[in-house]
């Protein structure tokens, strides 16, 4: 990589994280206002590794 470009995976993951949280928020919210679901640690966990399986999907079309 060139001095340019040396952002680009720091940029990545920024992202990345962002939309790990923005999921998350979405997730539990969908959880607690349409399905009248409690919050629990089960619900959360299911919600963040949706994030995650996304994340590597969304990875691998762009790569």
């Amino acid at each position: 990589m060139t001095e340019a470009t040396d952002w680009v995976p720091y940029g990545f993951l920024g992202v990345y994280l962002l939309m790990l949280y923005w999921q998350q928020a979405i997730w539990t919210h969908a959880v607690r206002s349409i399905w009248n679901i409690k919050r629990s640690f089960l619900i959360n966990i299911g919600g963040c590794f949706g994030s995650i399986i996304f994340g590597i999907l969304f990875l691998f079309w762009v790569l």
